[in-house]
C-alpha cells in the first residue's frame, strides 16, 4: 500500500517490484530494479528516505526516517536516510556489515 504523508507521496521507479502487503509511506524514493518484499514498512515522518537501485529489502523489514517534528535528527547529523545501491536489507542478520549499508550522507 502506498500512502502520502505530510504532503509527500512516495516515488517508485516503474521497474521496482513492491509487494502488495508492503507499506510505503511519505517522502520515500525507491530506485530501479529494487525489490520490496512482503510486509515491509518504509515510513518517512518528514525527512526523506532514498532506497537506491538494485536493493532487496527482505520480508518484515522496517525502515524509518529520523528527523521531522516527531523525531528530531540526532545532533550533528544530516536529516534524511540513504540505503546504498546493490545491497540487501533484512530485519535480522548474523552479519549486519555484509547485508545492510545505511548512510546519512548522499553517496559520492
Amino acid at each position: 500500500m502506498i500512502f502520502s504523508r505530510n504532503g509527500c507521496a512516495p516515488r517508485i521507479d516503474p521497474s521496482a517490484k513492491v509487494a502488495e502487503s508492503a507499506q510505503i509511506i511519505g517522502n520515500v524514493t525507491i530506485g530501479e530494479y529494487t525489490l520490496i518484499d512482503d510486509n515491509v514498512v518504509i515510513k518517512s515522518s518528514g525527512q526523506f528516505i532514498n532506497i537506491a537501485n538494485h536493493v532487496v529489502v527482505f520480508a518484515n523489514s522496517v525502515i524509518r526516517s529520523i528527523g521531522g517534528t516527531a523525531r528530531p535528527a540526532f545532533p550533528g547529523r544530516e536529516s534524511g536516510s540513504y540505503v546504498g545501491g546493490a545491497v540487501m536489507c533484512s530485519h535480522w542478520s548474523p552479519d549486519w556489515t555484509s547485508l545492510l549499508r545505511v548512510d546519512q550522507r548522499p553517496p559520492p
